[in-house]
C-alpha cells in the first residue's frame, strides 16, 4: 500500500479517534438531573439534525453509536433504533444526531459512527 492508501484505510476505521469492530452505543450523562428509563414502549423521537428541533429542550446524555455493518452498507437510519434504546435508557424521549459519519470498513461493508445527544423535550411527559 502505499503512504496516502494506508492513511485513507486508517482514517475509515476512525471516528472521533475511535476504532470499531462491532456496534456499540454508549451514553455518558450530563448535567445533575437523573431521570428514570423510560419503557421500551416509549416514543423516542429522532431529529437528523440540531436544526430540525424548535422545541424547548434538556440534554439528559451524550450519546456515540458505531456500527462496522459486517457484509451489509448501512446508513444513519440503520443506528436509530440502537440510539433510541439508549436514550430510552436515560430517560430521554428525543435524540438530536450532531455528526455523522459513513465509513467503510470492508470491500463489503460501509459501517455508521453517530454523534448524537438524548434529550427531553419540555412539557413532554
Amino acid at each position: 500500500m502505499t503512504p496516502s492508501a494506508d492513511a485513507q484505510v486508517a482514517s475509515s476505521l476512525h471516528f472521533g479517534g475511535a476504532v470499531f469492530q462491532h456496534a456499540q452505543t454508549v451514553a455518558n450523562r450530563v448535567g445533575s438531573k437523573q431521570y428514570d428509563s423510560l419503557p421500551a414502549s416509549a416514543s423516542v423521537v429522532v431529529f437528523e439534525s440540531p436544526a430540525d428541533i424548535k422545541v424547548p429542550f434538556e440534554v439528559v446524555a451524550n450519546l456515540s453509536h458505531s456500527d462496522p455493518c459486517a457484509y451489509r452498507h448501512c446508513t444513519l437510519k440503520d443506528a436509530e433504533p440502537p440510539l433510541s434504546v439508549k436514550a430510552r435508557e436515560v430517560g430521554a424521549n428525543a435524540v438530536i444526531v450532531d455528526k455523522y459519519q459513513i465509513v467503510k470498513t470492508s470491500l463489503l461493508s460501509a459501517g455508521v459512527a453517530v454523534e448524537a445527544r438524548a434529550v427531553r423535550i419540555k412539557n413532554n411527559p
